[in-house]
């Protein structure tokens, strides 16, 4: 029987995406607003919600979801919206926040503690909004997968931020790298994720630059 690692690699597609400056940073330093940390032009931005439609779900991490306030919807192209997927172990997401908007579902994974309180309650409402209790004392990122793949969800995307990108890099758990780098400078920052994979384009849109990495290691993780 294959190993749980090799089912997820072999069943779930799982593709990172960020966008990064020149000098490295994928974000700048707190305190900043959500329109003067944008690094993309307004047509990769439409390209990423292309993407974003092609896929089951789209995952992030808690203080993306605290400091950006993302959709994750497919508002600027045709399609239907990916599952939301938000790793927040304390809850400290507002049920306010925009990845909880009923124009798609989303899905919370937490801790056992956390989804048991009175915070978790206020969802319960919602038929949009479901949560998973996973241990975070454990690798959260093997139980995450092992939910979904149970779930039938077979695509992904990582949008980030910098720790949730670097914990499924890792760990090999991922089959595609779309680096954004855009043309914008930050003076100091949050540093991208370091990633090793196979350069398999580059290309300019408008003045950002797209590059796409491949995963050649993942077949050789495999064990039957």
């Amino acid at each position: 029987m294959a190993s749980m690692k090799g089912r997820y690699l072999k069943t779930i597609s799982i593709i990172l995406k960020w966008a990064q400056i020149k000098d490295g940073f994928i974000s700048k330093l707190l305190p900043f607003t959500k329109e003067n940390n944008w690094i993309t032009n307004n047509e990769s931005k439409r390209l990423v919600h292309q993407w974003r439609a092609q896929e089951q779900a789209i995952l992030i991490g808690t203080n993306t979801a605290l400091v950006d306030d993302p959709q994750l919807t497919v508002r600027l192209t045709k399609g239907n919206n990916p599952l939301r997927i938000l790793i927040d172990k304390d809850l400290k997401v507002s049920k306010s926040s925009n990845i909880f908007s009923a124009d798609a579902e989303t899905s919370v994974f937490t801790s056992s503690k956390s989804v048991t309180s009175s915070n978790a309650d206020s969802y319960r409402d919602e038929k949009h909004i479901s949560h998973f209790r996973i241990d975070f004392s454990r690798d959260i990122v093997q139980q995450i997968l092992d939910i979904l793949y149970q779930k039938k969800i077979l695509s992904i995307i990582i949008e980030g931020g910098a720790q949730t990108l670097q914990s499924f890099i890792g760990q090999g758990f991922w089959d595609e790298a779309r680096v954004f780098t855009g043309n914008t400078f930050f003076e100091k920052g949050i540093k991208a994720p370091v990633i090793n994979g196979k350069l398999i384009s580059s290309e300019k849109i408008v003045d950002d630059e797209l590059k796409i990495y491949k995963n050649e290691t993942t077949n050789s993780r495999f064990v039957s």
